[in-house]
């Protein structure tokens, strides 16, 4: 039967990923915690579970995305490795932040930072170009604290990467081919991570697990996922992006809210 659940979450968090251009993190965390509850893992190790799951199947997800935006000539690979060097070291950081956290403490942080991206939702926030981009170490320390924050929440850096390039005069189709290739060493990095750190769980880990990451999820939303989001893809040419990106958020907020309900 958890396969069954397994497929369906691909399903919705590849719909919406191709509907709405967000990143899976967002929505797979959520649903798999909500999984994982239901199949009685662990509540010590389930958050954890739930992450570390969501950084493995995004470096599958990932790869498309970025090979994509590299056809067109979006992105810009000097600059994705300055910030790729911080986001790395990051991503490891953030997973093991979030071993060192409780389940209970953690979930009330993600739901606390699902709030905050249905306000940015909301509210369409973009900064305005001010400053040209800086050096070399402060993009390594910008990609540094954008490693950190998806390490530990699951997620990629568009959220945060694509206002801190528009505030840096890069325009929009290049801030996000940025974001989406710097997403890759934050999966990548940020799984072998949690997979260390899960190793010293192995009695509250189910089997199938690698370190944290449970491997019969990552292969099924995998699968279901990247079929999917072609169609949410030409789904989205035919809805109002306007009500989509309010309808998510109001998603985003149901989901915050029953993060901070279920850790209190």
């Amino acid at each position: 039967m958890e396969w069954i659940y397994f497929l369906l979450c691909g399903v919705f968090a590849g719909t919406m990923a191709g509907l709405l251009g967000v990143g899976g993190g967002l929505v797979v965390v959520p649903v798999l915690l909500a999984i994982f509850s239901h199949l009685g893992f662990h509540p010590e190790v389930l958050t954890q579970m739930a992450i570390a799951t969501s950084l493995a199947v995004m470096l599958f997800t990932c790869m498309g995305s970025v090979h994509r935006h590299h056809q067109k000539g979006a992105v810009d690979w000097p600059l994705v490795v300055n910030m790729a060097i911080g986001v790395s070291v990051g991503a490891i950081a953030g997973a093991f932040l979030a071993d060192y956290m409780s389940g209970r403490v953690l979930q009330i942080l993600l739901g606390i930072f699902v709030l905050v991206a249905a306000a940015q939702t909301f509210l369409c926030l973009k900064p305005k170009a001010r400053k040209p981009l800086p050096g070399k170490a402060p993009l390594a320390l910008a990609g540094g604290i954008m490693g950190v924050i998806s390490g530990l929440f699951g997620i990629g850096t568009a959220i945060m990467a694509v206002p801190y390039l528009l505030f840096h005069n890069v325009v929009m189709q290049k801030a996000v081919a940025i974001a989406a290739a710097c997403a890759f060493p934050v999966a990548l990095f940020g799984s072998i991570g949690f997979i260390i750190t899960g190793l010293n769980h192995h009695g509250s880990l189910p089997a199938h697990s690698f370190g944290y990451i449970y491997l019969p999820a990552v292969v099924s939303i995998v699968v279901t996922s990247v079929v999917c989001a072609r169609f949410g893809a030409t789904l989205a040419h035919k809805l109002p992006a306007h009500h989509l990106k309010k309808m998510f958020g109001v998603y985003l907020v149901l989901v915050g809210i029953r993060l901070l309900t279920a850790a209190g």
